[in-house]
């Protein structure tokens, strides 16, 4: 048999039996269809799920980077900062200084005994805070272990 030289040899063959140029173009691709999926075919490593694996750790450690980032800039009341605002409320009632809406209505509950909500200490805060990233990257290091 002859080595097939060009790309039209195979066509040339087939046009030996006298079919219709579209059957034949239409088998060339539907062989060529069945062809190329078992040849996209790769192998796969384990080195490639370790590595899709680490990258996955990866993002996920660099969005919790960038929300524990957005959430610094948050301040959260502590208890702390309650007792200031009380004792500036106490102060401007005690020199006579105006007061705004809410500053009145501060000074109202402190004078029947309702120091307001209690909050957390700065330290306390901190503590919960710490504790809350230490979680979120451990859930990013347990991902890449599973």
């Amino acid at each position: 048999m002859k080595i097939i030289k060009t790309p039209q040899a195979p066509l040339k063959f087939l046009n030996r039996f006298n079919l219709p140029d579209t059957l034949v173009l239409t088998v060339c691709i539907v062989g060529l269809l069945t062809i190329s999926p078992s040849m996209a075919l790769t192998q796969e490593y384990e080195t490639d799920r370790i590595f899709i694996r680490q990258q996955s750790k990866n993002h996920c450690l660099v969005n919790v980077r960038d929300q524990i980032r957005e959430h610094r800039k948050t301040r959260d009341m502590s208890d702390e900062h309650n007792q200031l605002i009380n004792r500036h409320v106490w102060n401007r009632n005690r020199t006579g200084l105006e007061m705004s809406q809410n500053q009145q209505q501060r000074l109202n509950q402190l004078l029947k005994g309702n120091p307001g909500p209690k909050y957390l200490s700065a330290r306390q805060l901190m503590q919960k805070r710490e504790r809350m990233y230490a979680k979120m990257k451990q859930n990013c290091k347990d991902l890449a272990s599973q």
